[in-house]
């Protein structure tokens, strides 16, 4: 099986950050050798393939560079720049499964049940199309979408990776679904999700019903 890696279009944007911060002198090149090895250290001076896949382990190590350096350790910073990943994608057009969660919100606010159980396997629907995206982005994983427990209409999604996603990659993807869920609620710019760890798997849970996103 292929090393646990990102895809490179996602890659080349922080490889991009880290050769700003050498290029200015924020990071020194010993601290780069230490924190990033030999394997992250070469990405820098090559050209990073959109459709290769690059290893998570130096993705988290950059991720962690980052936050510590231009986010004075911060995790809120990690999430933003998952959140940033989230408007980019949105921008490019290029994800169709984007689009579809909007229309989810033609569904009626309503408390008849049948129209509420209709509306809950619509958005779980959608769910599972645009959790698409970050089967195309990432190489390793189980993604499964299940109902909050004690929740008839909250839904969470659950990432079984046996640990490979470093902790702060987790936090990138909460700010990108967060972001993604702002881009089709009708009820404000709170976030929809929080995450609970796991040694072997983390989960994305709803804040709130589905009729109240």
């Amino acid at each position: 099986m292929a090393e646990p890696g990102i895809k490179g279009s996602v890659f080349a944007g922080i490889i991009e950050q880290v050769r700003i911060l050498r290029a200015s002198g924020r990071v020194a090149q010993r601290e780069l050798e230490a924190r990033l090895g030999k394997e992250g250290l070469a990405y820098l001076d090559e050209k990073i393939m959109a459709a290769k896949w690059y290893s998570i382990r130096v993705y988290g190590a950059i991720r962690e560079l980052l936050r510590d350096v231009e986010g004075g350790g911060r995790e809120e910073y990690t999430i933003q720049a998952g959140a940033e990943s989230a408007r980019r994608l949105i921008a490019s057009g290029l994800y169709q499964q984007l689009d579809f969660l909007k229309r989810w919100r033609d569904q009626l606010h309503t408390r008849d049940r049948e129209i509420e159980r209709q509306r809950r396997s619509h958005f779980s629907r959608q769910l599972s199309l645009v959790s698409t995206i970050h089967r195309s982005l990432f190489n390793f994983g189980d993604l499964k979408i299940e109902q909050v427990p004690g929740f008839t209409d909250r839904f969470q999604l659950e990432y079984w990776d046996q640990g490979t996603m470093p902790r702060v990659c987790r936090l990138a993807v909460l700010g990108f679904w967060n972001e993604l869920s702002r881009s089709w609620s009708a009820r404000g710019r709170a976030d929809l999700f929080n995450k609970v760890d796991a040694d072997d798997h983390y989960m994305l849970v709803m804040t709130r019903d589905v009729a109240d996103v």
